[in-house]
Protein backbone atom coordinates (compact mmCIF):
# COMPACT_ATOMS: atom_id res chain seq x y z
CA UNK A 1 0.00 0.00 0.00
CA UNK A 2 2.81 2.52 0.85
CA UNK A 3 4.49 1.67 -2.40
CA UNK A 4 1.58 2.39 -4.22
CA UNK A 5 0.57 5.73 -2.64
CA UNK A 6 4.23 6.98 -3.05
CA UNK A 7 3.75 6.31 -6.90
CA UNK A 8 0.49 8.16 -6.71
CA UNK A 9 2.36 10.74 -5.17
CA UNK A 10 0.19 10.59 -2.18
CA UNK A 11 3.52 11.06 0.03
CA UNK A 12 1.65 12.06 2.92
CA UNK A 13 -0.93 9.28 3.20
CA UNK A 14 2.57 6.63 2.40
CA UNK A 15 4.45 8.24 5.27
CA UNK A 16 1.26 7.66 7.35
CA UNK A 17 1.59 4.15 6.46
CA UNK A 18 4.99 3.47 6.01
CA UNK A 19 6.18 4.77 9.55
CA UNK A 20 4.34 3.02 11.99
CA UNK A 21 5.92 -0.18 10.00
CA UNK A 22 9.44 1.55 10.09
CA UNK A 23 8.64 2.03 14.10
CA UNK A 24 8.06 -2.02 14.22
CA UNK A 25 10.98 -2.95 12.33
CA UNK A 26 13.68 0.07 12.49
CA UNK A 27 16.42 -2.07 10.99
CA UNK A 28 14.58 -2.87 7.56
CA UNK A 29 16.35 -1.61 4.83
CA UNK A 30 13.41 -1.38 2.15
CA UNK A 31 11.30 0.52 5.00
CA UNK A 32 14.11 2.79 5.72
CA UNK A 33 14.64 3.47 1.86
CA UNK A 34 11.60 3.96 1.06
CA UNK A 35 10.97 6.54 3.76
CA UNK A 36 13.47 8.41 2.50
CA UNK A 37 12.36 8.70 -0.93
CA UNK A 38 9.19 9.98 0.49
CA UNK A 39 10.81 12.61 2.13
CA UNK A 40 13.29 13.27 -1.11
CA UNK A 41 10.21 13.47 -3.21
CA UNK A 42 7.82 15.57 -1.65
CA UNK A 43 8.65 18.84 -2.26
CA UNK A 44 6.47 21.27 -2.03
CA UNK A 45 4.32 19.76 1.03
CA UNK A 46 4.44 19.49 4.73
CA UNK A 47 6.69 15.92 4.78
CA UNK A 48 9.88 17.12 2.42
CA UNK A 49 13.06 16.57 4.91
CA UNK A 50 16.14 16.17 2.58
CA UNK A 51 18.37 16.07 5.33
CA UNK A 52 16.22 12.88 7.00
CA UNK A 53 16.22 11.51 3.84
CA UNK A 54 19.82 11.24 3.78
CA UNK A 55 20.04 10.12 7.17
CA UNK A 56 17.30 7.53 6.31
CA UNK A 57 19.09 6.54 2.80
CA UNK A 58 22.62 6.04 5.28
CA UNK A 59 21.10 4.16 7.84
CA UNK A 60 19.41 1.54 4.89
CA UNK A 61 23.00 1.31 3.45
CA UNK A 62 24.88 -0.12 6.27
CA UNK A 63 21.84 -2.48 6.14
CA UNK A 64 22.03 -3.15 2.63
CA UNK A 65 25.23 -2.29 0.79
CA UNK A 66 24.50 -3.73 -2.57
CA UNK A 67 21.00 -2.39 -3.06
CA UNK A 68 21.05 -0.27 -5.91
CA UNK A 69 17.75 1.47 -5.43
CA UNK A 70 19.17 2.78 -1.95
CA UNK A 71 22.33 4.10 -3.69
CA UNK A 72 19.87 6.04 -6.44
CA UNK A 73 17.84 6.94 -3.24
CA UNK A 74 21.05 8.59 -1.55
CA UNK A 75 22.16 10.08 -5.03
CA UNK A 76 18.76 11.76 -5.07
CA UNK A 77 19.18 13.23 -1.32
CA UNK A 78 22.22 14.32 -2.19
CA UNK A 79 21.47 15.72 -5.18
CA UNK A 80 18.36 17.53 -3.35
CA UNK A 81 20.58 18.94 -0.91
CA UNK A 82 23.20 20.42 -3.76
CA UNK A 83 25.73 18.36 -3.13
CA UNK A 84 26.49 17.68 -6.14
CA UNK A 85 30.11 15.79 -6.26
CA UNK A 86 28.70 13.72 -3.78
CA UNK A 87 25.61 13.06 -5.65
CA UNK A 88 27.48 12.38 -8.34
CA UNK A 89 29.88 10.03 -6.88
CA UNK A 90 27.29 7.47 -5.10
CA UNK A 91 25.41 7.39 -8.22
Amino acid sequence: LGTALIERQRFEDALATLEPLLKRYPDNPILLNNVAWIHVKARGTAVYDVPKAIRLSQDALLRAPDSYSIWGTLAEAYYADKQFDRAFSTA
